[in-house]
Protein backbone atom coordinates (compact mmCIF):
# COMPACT_ATOMS: atom_id res chain seq x y z
CA UNK A 1 0.00 0.00 0.00
CA UNK A 2 2.60 2.66 -1.14
CA UNK A 3 0.79 5.63 -1.50
CA UNK A 4 -0.07 8.86 0.97
CA UNK A 5 -1.58 6.77 3.82
CA UNK A 6 2.30 4.87 3.78
CA UNK A 7 3.88 7.88 4.41
CA UNK A 8 1.57 9.18 7.22
CA UNK A 9 0.17 6.12 8.98
CA UNK A 10 3.24 3.88 8.71
CA UNK A 11 4.82 6.12 11.20
CA UNK A 12 1.68 7.18 13.30
CA UNK A 13 0.16 3.86 13.32
CA UNK A 14 0.83 0.78 12.21
CA UNK A 15 4.38 -0.35 10.33
CA UNK A 16 3.14 -3.16 8.87
CA UNK A 17 0.48 -1.39 6.89
CA UNK A 18 3.22 -1.34 4.91
CA UNK A 19 2.97 -4.88 3.29
CA UNK A 20 -0.60 -4.44 2.79
CA UNK A 21 -1.94 -5.17 -0.70
CA UNK A 22 -2.84 -2.41 -3.55
CA UNK A 23 -5.67 -0.86 -2.51
CA UNK A 24 -8.65 -0.54 -4.96
CA UNK A 25 -8.74 2.78 -6.83
CA UNK A 26 -11.90 4.06 -4.86
CA UNK A 27 -10.19 2.77 -1.55
CA UNK A 28 -6.97 4.79 -2.43
CA UNK A 29 -8.88 7.91 -2.88
CA UNK A 30 -10.51 7.26 0.74
CA UNK A 31 -6.98 6.34 1.87
CA UNK A 32 -5.08 9.92 0.84
CA UNK A 33 -7.77 11.53 2.67
CA UNK A 34 -7.42 9.63 5.91
CA UNK A 35 -4.15 10.54 5.88
CA UNK A 36 -4.10 13.91 5.14
CA UNK A 37 -6.68 14.26 8.18
CA UNK A 38 -4.38 12.31 10.57
CA UNK A 39 -1.85 14.59 9.90
CA UNK A 40 -3.79 17.56 10.33
CA UNK A 41 -4.80 16.26 13.79
CA UNK A 42 -8.43 15.38 12.10
CA UNK A 43 -8.63 11.97 13.83
CA UNK A 44 -12.46 12.05 13.54
CA UNK A 45 -12.45 12.82 9.76
CA UNK A 46 -9.37 9.93 9.21
CA UNK A 47 -11.57 7.36 10.83
CA UNK A 48 -14.49 8.13 9.25
CA UNK A 49 -12.12 7.54 5.47
CA UNK A 50 -10.40 4.71 6.76
CA UNK A 51 -13.95 2.62 7.67
CA UNK A 52 -15.03 3.84 4.36
CA UNK A 53 -11.73 2.68 2.74
CA UNK A 54 -12.16 -0.71 4.74
CA UNK A 55 -15.73 -1.12 3.51
CA UNK A 56 -14.53 -1.03 -0.29
CA UNK A 57 -11.55 -2.91 0.25
CA UNK A 58 -10.96 -4.87 3.56
CA UNK A 59 -7.85 -5.41 4.12
CA UNK A 60 -6.09 -6.75 7.15
CA UNK A 61 -3.82 -3.96 7.78
CA UNK A 62 -6.51 -1.27 7.96
CA UNK A 63 -8.34 -3.05 11.18
CA UNK A 64 -4.75 -2.13 13.00
CA UNK A 65 -4.93 1.82 11.19
CA UNK A 66 -8.85 2.19 12.38
CA UNK A 67 -7.90 1.16 15.96
CA UNK A 68 -4.94 3.12 16.02
CA UNK A 69 -7.09 6.22 15.34
CA UNK A 70 -9.63 5.21 17.44
CA UNK A 71 -7.55 4.92 20.30
CA UNK A 72 -6.49 8.39 19.61
CA UNK A 73 -9.99 9.62 19.85
CA UNK A 74 -9.88 7.72 23.23
CA UNK A 75 -12.81 5.27 22.03
CA UNK A 76 -10.52 2.31 23.73
CA UNK A 77 -13.32 0.04 23.85
CA UNK A 78 -13.76 0.20 19.86
CA UNK A 79 -10.15 0.07 19.25
CA UNK A 80 -9.77 -3.11 21.30
CA UNK A 81 -12.63 -4.58 19.26
CA UNK A 82 -10.42 -3.93 16.17
CA UNK A 83 -7.21 -4.87 17.16
CA UNK A 84 -8.76 -8.40 18.19
CA UNK A 85 -10.30 -8.57 14.55
CA UNK A 86 -6.31 -7.51 13.37
CA UNK A 87 -4.93 -10.24 15.30
CA UNK A 88 -7.85 -13.18 14.30
CA UNK A 89 -5.98 -12.31 10.66
CA UNK A 90 -2.64 -14.01 12.18
CA UNK A 91 -0.56 -11.00 11.43
CA UNK A 92 3.17 -11.05 11.81
CA UNK A 93 4.98 -11.58 15.08
CA UNK A 94 6.03 -8.47 15.49
CA UNK A 95 2.85 -6.57 14.65
CA UNK A 96 0.60 -9.11 16.84
CA UNK A 97 3.06 -8.21 19.65
CA UNK A 98 2.55 -4.56 19.39
CA UNK A 99 -1.23 -5.06 18.94
CA UNK A 100 -1.27 -6.70 21.96
CA UNK A 101 0.70 -4.11 23.88
CA UNK A 102 -2.26 -1.69 22.20
CA UNK A 103 -4.54 -3.51 23.47
CA UNK A 104 -3.04 -3.33 27.19
CA UNK A 105 -2.70 0.09 27.07
CA UNK A 106 -6.19 1.03 26.03
CA UNK A 107 -7.57 -1.84 28.80
CA UNK A 108 -5.89 0.45 31.28
CA UNK A 109 -7.61 3.71 30.26
CA UNK A 110 -10.95 1.82 29.89
CA UNK A 111 -13.32 2.77 33.75
CA UNK A 112 -13.68 0.04 35.94
CA UNK A 113 -17.17 -1.81 35.41
CA UNK A 114 -19.76 -0.79 37.30
CA UNK A 115 -20.98 -3.15 40.32
CA UNK A 116 -23.91 -5.37 39.54
CA UNK A 117 -27.02 -4.61 40.94
CA UNK A 118 -27.85 -6.30 44.29
CA UNK A 119 -31.29 -7.88 43.53
CA UNK A 120 -33.17 -8.92 46.80
CA UNK A 121 -33.90 -12.80 46.85
CA UNK A 122 -37.90 -13.87 46.07
CA UNK A 123 -39.62 -16.03 48.36
CA UNK A 124 -39.22 -19.26 47.75
CA UNK A 125 -42.81 -21.03 47.00
CA UNK A 126 -43.23 -24.19 49.38
CA UNK A 127 -42.92 -27.52 47.97
CA UNK A 128 -45.50 -29.50 46.79
CA UNK A 129 -47.09 -31.33 50.00
CA UNK A 130 -45.77 -29.00 52.26
CA UNK A 131 -48.27 -27.14 54.59
CA UNK A 132 -49.12 -23.15 54.07
CA UNK A 133 -50.82 -20.84 56.43
CA UNK A 134 -54.45 -19.75 55.53
CA UNK A 135 -54.42 -16.47 57.37
CA UNK A 136 -52.85 -13.21 56.53
CA UNK A 137 -51.36 -11.61 59.59
CA UNK A 138 -54.34 -9.76 60.48
CA UNK A 139 -56.47 -12.50 60.14
CA UNK A 140 -57.20 -13.45 63.73
CA UNK A 141 -57.70 -9.69 64.60
CA UNK A 142 -60.46 -9.30 67.11
CA UNK A 143 -61.78 -6.63 64.70
CA UNK A 144 -62.57 -9.28 62.42
CA UNK A 145 -65.41 -11.07 64.38
CA UNK A 146 -68.59 -9.25 63.98
CA UNK A 147 -70.27 -11.30 66.76
CA UNK A 148 -68.03 -11.23 69.79
CA UNK A 149 -67.99 -7.28 69.11
CA UNK A 150 -71.60 -7.42 68.56
CA UNK A 151 -72.28 -9.28 71.79
CA UNK A 152 -69.10 -7.21 73.97
CA UNK A 153 -71.56 -4.03 72.59
CA UNK A 154 -74.73 -5.06 73.43
CA UNK A 155 -73.28 -6.39 77.00
CA UNK A 156 -72.10 -2.93 77.45
CA UNK A 157 -75.39 -1.23 76.48
CA UNK A 158 -77.26 -3.77 78.98
CA UNK A 159 -74.51 -2.64 81.76
CA UNK A 160 -75.50 0.71 81.30
CA UNK A 161 -79.25 0.25 81.14
CA UNK A 162 -78.70 -1.49 83.81
CA UNK A 163 -76.85 0.58 85.95
CA UNK A 164 -79.08 4.12 85.41
CA UNK A 165 -81.90 2.30 86.27
CA UNK A 166 -80.59 0.85 89.67
CA UNK A 167 -79.82 4.71 90.49
CA UNK A 168 -83.38 5.45 89.76
CA UNK A 169 -84.39 2.80 91.95
CA UNK A 170 -82.49 4.27 94.66
CA UNK A 171 -84.25 8.02 93.66
CA UNK A 172 -87.56 6.71 93.52
CA UNK A 173 -86.73 4.93 97.23
CA UNK A 174 -85.23 8.23 98.74
CA UNK A 175 -88.57 10.10 97.21
CA UNK A 176 -90.98 7.50 98.65
CA UNK A 177 -89.97 8.52 102.34
CA UNK A 178 -91.03 11.91 102.00
CA UNK A 179 -94.63 10.48 100.26
CA UNK A 180 -97.93 12.49 101.61
CA UNK A 181 -99.42 9.95 102.35
CA UNK A 182 -99.03 5.70 102.90
CA UNK A 183 -100.68 4.59 99.06
CA UNK A 184 -98.26 6.93 97.26
CA UNK A 185 -95.26 5.59 99.49
CA UNK A 186 -96.47 1.65 98.37
CA UNK A 187 -96.04 2.37 94.88
CA UNK A 188 -93.16 4.59 94.99
CA UNK A 189 -91.33 1.54 96.81
CA UNK A 190 -92.78 -1.04 94.15
CA UNK A 191 -91.64 0.98 91.50
CA UNK A 192 -88.15 1.14 92.82
CA UNK A 193 -88.12 -2.48 93.74
CA UNK A 194 -89.02 -2.96 90.34
CA UNK A 195 -86.37 -0.76 88.30
CA UNK A 196 -83.83 -2.25 90.41
CA UNK A 197 -84.80 -6.14 89.97
CA UNK A 198 -84.78 -5.13 86.45
CA UNK A 199 -81.13 -3.28 86.58
CA UNK A 200 -79.37 -6.40 88.06
CA UNK A 201 -80.61 -8.51 85.63
CA UNK A 202 -79.57 -6.24 83.42
CA UNK A 203 -75.87 -5.88 84.53
CA UNK A 204 -75.58 -9.62 84.78
CA UNK A 205 -76.97 -10.13 81.43
CA UNK A 206 -74.26 -7.77 80.16
CA UNK A 207 -72.07 -8.59 82.11
CA UNK A 208 -72.71 -12.24 80.56
CA UNK A 209 -72.59 -11.01 77.13
CA UNK A 210 -69.27 -9.19 77.63
CA UNK A 211 -67.59 -12.58 78.93
CA UNK A 212 -68.80 -14.58 76.14
CA UNK A 213 -67.53 -11.78 73.48
CA UNK A 214 -64.39 -11.83 74.63
CA UNK A 215 -64.01 -15.64 75.30
CA UNK A 216 -65.31 -15.83 71.51
CA UNK A 217 -62.99 -13.48 70.42
CA UNK A 218 -60.01 -15.42 72.25
CA UNK A 219 -60.54 -18.38 70.80
CA UNK A 220 -61.49 -17.18 67.53
CA UNK A 221 -57.30 -15.51 67.27
CA UNK A 222 -56.20 -18.78 68.42
CA UNK A 223 -57.41 -21.10 65.83
CA UNK A 224 -56.74 -18.83 62.94
CA UNK A 225 -53.29 -18.87 64.29
CA UNK A 226 -53.13 -22.69 64.59
CA UNK A 227 -54.98 -23.66 60.86
CA UNK A 228 -53.38 -24.70 58.00
CA UNK A 229 -53.74 -26.19 54.96
CA UNK A 230 -52.23 -29.05 53.21
CA UNK A 231 -51.98 -30.06 49.52
CA UNK A 232 -50.65 -33.31 49.08
CA UNK A 233 -49.64 -35.41 46.21
CA UNK A 234 -51.06 -38.57 45.01
CA UNK A 235 -50.95 -41.04 42.12
CA UNK A 236 -54.47 -39.62 40.90
CA UNK A 237 -53.86 -36.10 41.55
CA UNK A 238 -53.78 -34.45 44.81
CA UNK A 239 -55.66 -34.65 48.37
CA UNK A 240 -56.37 -31.15 50.02
CA UNK A 241 -56.35 -31.16 53.90
CA UNK A 242 -57.31 -28.74 56.54
CA UNK A 243 -56.67 -28.58 60.20
CA UNK A 244 -55.99 -26.59 63.38
CA UNK A 245 -56.65 -26.91 67.09
CA UNK A 246 -58.73 -25.47 69.59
Amino acid sequence: MKNRLSLVLVCALVPAIAEAQTATDDAKVLLDKAGKAFQAGDFASALTSLQAAYDKDPQPDLLYAIAQTEQKLDKCGAAIGHYEQYLATSPSEGAAKDTREAIAVCKAKLPPPAPEPVVAPQPLAPPAGASASTSDPGAGRWYRDPLGITLIGTGVLAGAIGAVLYQDARSDLDSAETARDNATYLDTVDTAHTKRNVSVVLMLGGGALITGGIVRLVKRDRAEKSSHVALVPTTGGAVFGWGGSW
